[in-house]
């Protein structure tokens, strides 16, 4: 989406699911966000 956000340099995986689900919620979706366990399940719901 160029020029409606800046590029931020992303830390971490974490840091980026949270960029992700609040690019859903300014769109008015609403997002479930879940704690992960081994890799089975999602970092969140949409």
């Amino acid at each position: 989406m160029p020029g409606r956000y800046p590029n931020p340099s992303i830390a971490n995986e974490a840091q980026l699911g949270r960029v992700v689900a609040n690019l859903f919620r300014e769109e008015g979706w609403k997002v479930v966000e879940k704690p992960r366990e081994k890799n089975v399940a999602p970092d969140f719901l949409v």
